[in-house]
C-alpha cells in the first residue's frame, strides 16, 4: 500500500509459474482502486536487467514472499525472491524493468569447495551448480552446462586443470573440465544420481559415489565406461585421493578406513578409529600418505603410513571439520583450519606447526551456526591465512587475517619474462599480482636426449621479494632460494616439462623477475 494514497495497492503470488521473460515465476499486480480491480504487471510486459550478475540471466522472480512500493517514490517497486531481492523504478511502466539488486546478500547452500594452487577457488552449491570465483569480492561465471545442485567436486593434485562435479538431483549429471572449470563437458554415462567424486592426482581415474548408494563407480576415459569398486561397501561413500601418490585413495564409515593402493580397483579396511566422525576427510596436499579425520567428540586423528596408523592431535577435544591452506611464511607444512574445540573453545581454529599450537580466528559473534550442510572448512591455497567455511544457508562465509583485501585469485594471463637462451631450460613467470603480494612458477622443460633424474632450480631477489610458501617442490635457503624435487617429480623426461609455484610478497619493483640458476636451468640442451 502507497503511504499517500491507501487506494494504491501492490501484490504477488507465491509459488506461481508461470511465463516471466526466458524463465518462469510468480506474478506481480497493481490495483489503483483499492483492489476493486488489478493489473498483471508482469503479463503486460517485462523485461530484466541483471545488473552484471551472469548466472541470474536466466532465473525469475519466484517465491516472492514480500512486494513493497517504494514509500518514497510509489512507482517504485520492490519485491524478494528465492534468487535475491528485484527492483523496479517504475512499476506502471510497458515494459516494466526490474534489475536484481543483491549485493553480498547470499541464502546460498554451499556443498563443497576446492582451493587449487595456482588457480581458483570452486564451488558446489545447492539449487544453483557452483561457481569458478576468480576475485571473491564479485559474483563468479555459474557452471555450465546448468544441473541444479551441485553435490560432488574434485579436482586433480598433480594436473590441476583437471575437476569433476556431479549432482542434479532430478536432473542427474556428471562433468568433467580440462581448463579448471572454465568448461564442462558432460559424461557419458553416469551411475545413480547426486553423490560425490574423486580424482586421484593424476587425474587419470574418477570414483564417484552416488547417493544412498552402498556401490561405488570407477572410470578411467572421463565417464564413458564404468565399473564397480570392490571392497568400499558403505552407503554414500565419500572418496578422497592422496594428494601424491596417483594409486592411492582413502574413505572413512564410523571408524572404520578403507584404503585403496591400486587406484581405486578396491578398497581394503585399514585402521579402526573411535566410532563417529565425518566422512569428510582431508589428505594433505603434496604430501604422499598423510590423511586427517576429524571424529568430532573423539578430536582429530592424523595418519602419516596412508591410513594404517593414527595419532591423536591431543589438544583438540572436538573436530567436525578440517582443510588445509598455504603454508605461513617460512613453514613447509600446510596450514591446517579446523571447525572444533581447541582448549575448551568452540570456533574456527588455525595451526601452522601440524597441530602443536592453535590460534582462534573467529569470535562469538562470527560463528555462523557451524560448517552445516558442506562440512568444510578450507583454506586457501594460494594466500596464507585465507579460509572458507560452509554454512547452513548463509552462503560461503570467508576469513581473512586483519588488515587485508582480498585480491584476485585467478587474475589476468601470466606475464611472460623474456625468452630464455636456448642453452637453459628453465622459465620464471609471474602468474598473478595484487599490492603486496604475488604467485609465481617455475616451468623446467628438459630441452636434452636423456632424462633428467632429479633437479634444483635456484634465485635470488634483488628487490626485496619474498618467497612465503611453495607447492610441487621443496623450499629451502632465504634469497638466495632454493627449490628442489620432490620424489613424483624427480625425473623429467626429453621434451617434458614439470612445474613448481609458489606465493610471495613483493619487494620495491613489485615481483621481480629474477635469473634462475641450479642444476636444473644450467643444463645445456643437447
Amino acid at each position: 500500500m502507497a503511504p499517500d494514497n491507501p487506494n494504491n495497492l501492490v501484490a504477488s503470488t507465491i509459488n506461481t509459474y508461470q511465463q516471466q521473460g526466458n524463465a518462469w515465476g510468480d506474478r506481480i499486480y497493481t490495483s489503483a482502486n483499492g483492489g476493486a480491480s488489478w493489473t498483471d504487471v508482469i503479463a503486460r510486459g517485462f523485461a530484466k536487467d541483471s545488473a552484471g550478475v551472469s548466472w541470474v540471466g536466466d532465473k525469475a522472480i519466484h517465491w516472492a514472499g514480500t512486494v513493497e512500493l517504494d514509500p518514497f517514490d510509489t512507482k517504485a517497486a520492490w519485491v524478494s525472491s528465492g534468487n535475491g531481492i528485484f527492483k523496479t523504478a517504475n512499476i506502471n511502466a510497458t515494459p516494466a524493468t526490474w534489475t536484481f539488486n543483491v549485493a553480498g546478500l547470499e541464502e546460498t547452500v554451499p556443498l563443497n569447495l576446492v582451493s587449487i594452487p595456482g588457480g581458483p577457488l570452486v564451488s558446489a552449491i545447492g539449487d544453483y551448480d557452483g561457481f569458478r570465483h576468480t576475485d571473491p569480492t564479485r559474483y563468479a561465471p555459474i557452471h555450465t552446462p546448468s544441473i541444479g545442485s551441485t553435490t560432488g567436486l574434485d579436482f586433480a593434485a598433480r594436473k590441476t586443470s583437471v575437476l569433476a562435479r556431479a549432482g542434479g538431483n532430478d536432473n542427474p549429471g556428471m562433468y568433467y573440465s580440462t581448463d579448471t572449470g572454465i568448461t564442462w563437458k558432460k559424461t557419458a554415462a553416469m551411475n545413480g544420481k547426486n553423490g560425490q567424486v574423486a580424482l586421484s592426482s593424476d587425474g587419470a581415474v574418477l570414483l564417484h559415489s552416488p547417493e544412498n548408494s552402498a556401490t561405488s563407480y570407477r572410470s578411467t576415459d572421463f565417464g564413458s565406461s564404468w565399473t564397480a569398486v570392490n571392497g568400499l561397501n558403505v552407503t554414500a561413500a565419500r572418496p578422497v585421493a592422496d594428494a601424491v601418490n596417483p594409486r592411492k585413495f582413502y574413505a572413512y564409515d564410523n571408524g572404520r578406513v578403507f584404503v585403496s593402493t591400486d587406484g581405486g580397483v578396491s578398497f581394503a579396511p585399514k585402521a579402526t578409529l573411535q566410532s563417529g566422525g565425518s566422512k569428510v576427510i582431508r589428505a594433505v596436499p603434496n604430501r604422499e600418505g598423510e590423511l586427517w579425520v576429524p571424529l568430532y567428540g573423539a578430536g582429530l586423528a592424523r595418519s602419516t603410513d596412508s591410513g594404517a596408523t593414527f595419532g591423536s592431535i591431543g589438544s583438540v577435544s572436538y573436530a567436525a571439520a578440517v582443510g588445509f591452506g598455504a603454508a605461513a611464511p617460512g613453514a613447509t607444512f600446510p596450514t591446517v583450519y579446523i571447525w572444533g574445540t581447541v582448549n575448551g573453545v568452540k570456533g574456527v581454529h588455525r595451526s601452522v606447526d601440524t597441530g602443536a599450537t592453535w590460534v582462534r580466528i573467529n569470535d562469538d559473534a562470527h560463528q555462523y551456526g557451524g560448517p552445516g550442510n558442506g562440512q568444510f572448512v578450507i583454506g586457501d591455497m594460494n594466500r596464507y591465512g585465507v579460509v572458507y567455511m560452509s554454512t547452513a544457508g548463509r552462503g560461503i562465509a570467508m576469513g581473512l587475517p586483519g588488515g587485508t583485501t582480498p585480491p584476485p585469485i585467478d587474475p589476468p594471463p601470466p606475464v611472460e619474462p623474456p625468452t630464455p637462451t636456448p642453452s637453459k631450460q628453465c622459465v620464471y613467470q609471474v602468474r598473478s599480482q595484487w599490492p603486496g603480494g604475488f604467485n609465481g612458477a617455475v616451468q623446467i622443460t628438459n630441452r636434452g636426449t636423456s632424462a633428467m633424474n632429479g633437479w634444483s632450480v635456484s634465485w635470488t631477489y634483488s628487490d626485496g621479494s619474498k618467497v612465503a610458501s611453495m607447492w610441487n617442490a621443496v623450499l629451502s635457503g632465504s634469497n638466495p632460494y632454493t627449490a628442489t624435487n620432490l620424489g613424483w617429480n624427480a625425473v623429467i623426461q626429453p621434451g617434458q616439462t614439470v612445474e613448481f609455484g609458489f606465493q610471495g610478497t613483493s619487494g620495491s619493483a613489485g615481483s621481480q623477475v629474477p635469473v634462475l640458476g641450479g642444476s636444473a636451468c644450467a643444463k645445456a640442451a643437447k
